[in-house]
């Protein structure tokens, strides 16, 4: 007997985790990682328009949409949609309080991938999160173009852009103090980016899609906000490049995802 998937909506245990990235470890290696399908919920959570699952389960199981059998499909999208309630119960619930009187159970920490050392790297999260976007890259131009409130972004375009082959962005090698810094700001700048996005959410929801646009109708914003590294066009790239940041990871802030 099949039962509903969306009947149970609680955490999942960490065993369903490890099951989960059994079955999508299983679906192929075109299908994103655990990492990679956390950070992109936390990105379309905090998007503007918000998605269907039929539009975002091709970004995470590639190709090849097909299960081997209906209760497989069945438990995998039971899994994810628990998963998504989980992300998006916590950052609604810090929605109106006071940021700076946040514990750390008020937060939500993310599935990152780390090294065989249990180090968080970060990349396979950030590539996810960076994926999210791009299924509605200009309605995240108004926090790109913020110079107060980019650099919670910039230091995941980092991570995302540690590998690349494009000498333009990738990342410069790191020492240990430099990874830390883009690592804790990573996790740490998921409430603010939530926050900062929550009136885009609202704007979106009084509109029909196709009127939508952030750069034309932008919301009033209470202040004062929560204040992210501060970045000025001419300051060092906080990707540690030691490039300009209009010549490293703002080069393409008015351009499309890379």
């Amino acid at each position: 007997m099949m039962t509903d998937p969306a009947a149970d909506l609680s955490p999942l245990s960490d065993q369903e985790l490890d099951r989960l990235a059994e079955l999508l470890q299983a679906h192929g290696p075109n299908a994103m990682s655990l990492p990679e399908v956390d950070g992109l919920l936390v990105a379309l959570i905090c998007s503007p328009r918000l998605l269907l699952p039929s539009e975002y389960m091709p970004l995470i199981l590639g190709d090849d949409g097909a299960f081997d059998d209906i209760e497989q499909a069945q438990e995998f999208y039971g899994l994810i949609l628990r998963h998504w309630n989980t992300i998006n119960t916590t950052l609604t619930a810090t929605e109106g309080k006071d940021f700076k009187k946040l514990t750390a159970d008020d937060l939500y920490w993310p599935v990152v991938d780390r090294d065989e050392n249990d180090e968080v790297l970060g990349n396979e999260w950030a590539d996810g999160f960076v994926a999210g976007m791009r299924t509605q890259w200009d309605n995240w131009m108004p926090m790109l173009d913020d110079e107060e409130q980019g650099g919670w972004l910039v230091c995941i375009l980092a991570l995302h852009h540690e590998h690349d082959e494009n000498p333009d962005t990738k990342l410069a090698p790191q020492t240990p103090e430099q990874r830390e810094y883009l690592v804790t700001r990573m996790i740490g700048g998921i409430v603010p980016i939530y926050r900062y996005m929550a009136p885009y959410r609202r704007l979106a929801m009084t509109m029909d899609i196709e009127e939508y646009d952030p750069l034309r109708y932008a919301p009033q914003r209470p202040e004062p906000r929560q204040v992210g590294p501060k970045i000025g066009r001419n300051d060092p790239c906080p990707c540690g490049s030691g490039k300009k940041f209009k010549n490293c990871h703002g080069k393409n802030r008015g351009g499309g995802a890379r």
